[in-house]
């Protein structure tokens, strides 16, 4: 556009488009912009708002805000302009068409901009702001095939679209399933839930009524995708995706009910690193806790959500080490496929698993609750690790043998043969319980001592000594304990329980109150070293035990089964 006299001018007929449509056989978008720029078109009367001279830009109208646009070959829709200075940027939406981007430039009253189709198709558009800025008038437009129409616009609502949800989705190409998205304002994030092949994270934004996002897939491509929010907001219509390696479909979607998949249960999990094992899941809701069991290596709590079709949780294992798990959930729930695994020392696999029958626990097993600080079944078939159902604790053995135990599996400890579980009990723990199974050897001295549980400092020490249950607490030169006569029928087994708390500090033996004293002191910590406040089975050094009369390195001779140490007197 030129000024002449202090005049602006503009494109009002169509009749010159026609002429350059057709000549030199070039696109007709650029010598539609060219035209605007370098000729002089029929004169609008107008003062200007400010001075502009060729494409030089000293002041516009502000243009932003959604138009509700018209045009004379029939498309209509919305188009969302934002300006910056005299930039045009922004979305068009016609009904049945794909959608488009506007890139252009306003200058005064007057608006030239492209737009720019998915297909690379480009439309040329000019008109000019009414005075009061409600509407906008003399439209002319050119398309990339030559063909012209008039338009005008009237200044809307921008509407508030929200595309929190499930959407139902069918490409062309055959694929299909669930994407979950969730708004924050423009910003889209969510996951895709394919049933043809694997899925990944969504990420992406909405300009107006045009959604646009990305799929990062774990094989390393990405979809691009765009599609338009139906009035309604009911159906993503005039939707396409093109990949990063090429690929291209059209596609729809419809909102759909987001059905949370219920995954509780057990899941035999087989990674392609060799690892297997179980997995324990409870669910509330899109929350999902467990804990690992893997035949392989050391175990941890589960902690994660469900999103559409997506799983991801981490295992965190007692060394410190991370896992971070993503998974797809098949149809009806049975299986979890294309599963990926990353850890926080680098470490990656893939992985599935099954819904298979939970391992049967026995009554005669202890159970795991909230209460429970560790908690030992000892029914490892092999290896070193002990495995502790919480995820915590795991154990170390050194020595001992496995055999039948009271539930399942035990372990067997002649003299100098050990198995040691760190700090478990948290220092200042107002109350507490340990329980375990013990059989004593049929060679058992009865007028001898033996450490059956506890640490090198007597903070917790469960010791038999000549016919008698001794159960010592904090005993650093303080002498705390409390004991009872306990006869010991050997290759028999006996459940030992020691608590303490408001009603001092008690032994049972099979559940029954054998000895008990008034002491309602905390669990402390060793002052000295935190050596002392490791736990072990079947080991203890001679310190600190004078006020029992032993001053002397302790073993153990005999089976233990089903340890649980907790938060809470539960005798």
């Amino acid at each position: 556009m030129r000024i002449f006299g202090g005049k602006f001018f503009t494109l009002i007929t169509s009749a010159p488009l026609l002429i350059i449509a057709g000549c030199c056989g070039n696109n007709p978008v650029d010598q539609l912009l060219d035209f605007l720029k370098n000729e002089v078109i029929t004169v609008i009367d107008e003062e200007p708002n400010d001075t502009t001279t060729g494409d030089e830009c000293t002041g516009a109208n502000d243009f932003s805000g959604c138009w509700i646009i018209s045009q004379s070959n029939g498309e209509a829709g919305t188009i969302a302009l934002s300006q910056l200075d005299c930039s045009i940027s922004g979305t068009v939406s016609l009904d049945g068409k794909e959608n488009g981007t506007i890139s252009g430039k306003a200058n005064g009253s007057l608006i030239d901009f492209t737009v720019t189709y998915i297909d690379g198709k480009k439309v040329a558009y000019s008109a000019m702001l009414n005075d009061d800025a409600s509407s906008i008038t003399s439209g002319k437009g050119i398309s990339s095939d030559g063909k012209t129409f008039t338009w005008s616009a009237s200044k809307g609502e921008c509407q508030s679209v929200s595309v929190d949800g499930c959407w139902a989705v069918d490409q062309n190409n055959g694929h299909i399933g669930i994407i979950t998205l969730q708004q924050n304002g423009s910003t889209i994030t969510g996951t895709s839930g394919w049933t043809t092949h694997s899925n990944g994270p969504i990420k992406g934004s909405i300009e107006g009524t045009t959604l646009t996002f990305t799929i990062t897939y774990p094989e390393g491509v990405t979809g691009y995708y765009s599609a338009t929010i139906s009035n309604d907001q009911l159906s993503l219509i005039n939707g396409a995706t093109k990949s990063s390696t090429g690929d291209q479909a059209q596609w729809n979607a419809k909102k759909t009910t987001c059905n949370i998949p219920n995954i509780k249960g057990c899941w035999a999990v087989d990674q392609d690193n060799g690892h297997v094992g179980i997995l324990t899941l409870q669910q509330n809701g899109s929350s999902v806790t467990g804990t690992s069991r893997w035949t392989t290596h050391s175990n941890g709590p589960i902690k994660g959500s469900i999103e559409g079709t997506t799983l991801s949780f981490t295992i965190s294992y007692p060394e410190g080490v991370i896992g971070y798990y993503t998974t797809t959930i098949n149809s009806n729930a049975t299986a979890l496929v294309n599963g990926t695994t990353t850890s926080s020392t680098g470490d990656s696999a893939y992985w599935s698993a099954e819904k298979t029958t939970c391992p049967q626990q026995a009554d005669c097993e202890l159970k795991m609750d909230q209460y429970t600080l560790a908690l030992y079944h000892l029914n490892e078939k092999n290896g070193t690790t002990l495995t502790d159902e919480t995820g915590r604790w795991n154990g170390t053995l050194y020595g001992g043998v496995r055999v039948p135990g009271l539930c399942g599996n035990g372990l067997q400890f002649n003299s100098g043969e050990y198995a040691t579980f760190d700090t478990i009990i948290p220092d200042a723990q107002p109350e507490g319980t340990v329980e375990l199974s013990v059989m004593f050897d049929k060679d058992f001295d009865t007028a001898g001592a033996y450490s059956i549980f506890g640490n090198d400092g007597s903070r917790i020490q469960v010791i038999y000594k000549n016919g008698q249950l001794f159960f010592l607490k904090n005993h650093s030169n303080i002498h705390k304990y409390t004991n009872a006569g306990f006869t010991v029928v050997p290759g028999k087994w006996v459940t030992i329980a020691v608590t303490w708390g408001a009603k001092g500090m008690r032994i049972f033996i099979d559940k029954e109150l054998v000895s008990a004293n008034t002491d309602c002191t905390a669990y402390e910590v060793s002052p000295r070293t935190t050596l002392e406040n490791i736990f072990y089975i079947g080991k203890k050094t001679w310190c600190c035990m004078d006020g029992i009369g032993i001053s002397k390195a302790l073993s153990f001779k005999g089976a233990i089964d089903e340890i649980r140490v907790s938060s809470i007197a539960r005798y």
